[in-house]
């Protein structure tokens, strides 16, 4: 996938909802035990006062696009006051890219941050299981501490191909 397509398929993802397949994970909710499995943050005990987690969202791959594996992605939120203490976090602890303003939003375009478990048995994918990403909502606010939120969102697939 190039740069640009990266780019196009992050924003439509951050968004825009994501309709349910009719496979049984996309069926469903996600459970108790999802909720406390998606908080990666916790599990990988790099938790930080100002990112709040969220909420669990489970996709079954099916209505993303042909091809896209099933995944579950943790959301975790902040205020926009607290936006510079986040993205430095994320910087130094995945990689993220630097938040610039993409037309109407602040992202950071392709560059994700990345995180690989060690636990994690599967050296031969070219990419870390986890994707780490951030934005705000759509905005023309060029000052974060006036954004109400920004939302961070970490991405695990669930199943090699």
């Amino acid at each position: 996938m190039n740069p640009l397509q990266q780019l196009l398929l992050f924003t439509a993802t951050s968004f825009i909802a994501i309709i349910p397949a009719t496979s049984s994970l996309a069926d469903r909710s996600p459970s108790a035990s999802d909720q406390k499995d998606c908080n990666f943050l916790q599990q990988w005990h790099k938790e930080i006062p100002e990112l709040k987690f969220a909420k669990c969202e489970v996709d079954s791959g099916e209505s993303v696009e042909s091809g896209q594996k099933p995944a579950m992605t943790a959301v975790y939120s902040m205020k926009g006051r607290d936006a510079a203490k986040v993205e430095a976090f994320l910087q130094k602890q995945f990689g993220m890219g630097k938040l610039r303003f993409i037309c109407c939003y602040w992202g950071h375009g392709p560059n994700y941050g990345s995180y690989r478990d060690k636990a994690y048995p599967s050296p031969h994918m070219l990419s870390a299981p986890y994707r780490i990403s951030m934005s705000s909502g759509e905005t023309v606010e060029k000052q974060w501490q006036r954004i109400d939120t920004f939302q961070v969102h970490i991405l695990k697939y669930i199943s090699d191909p």
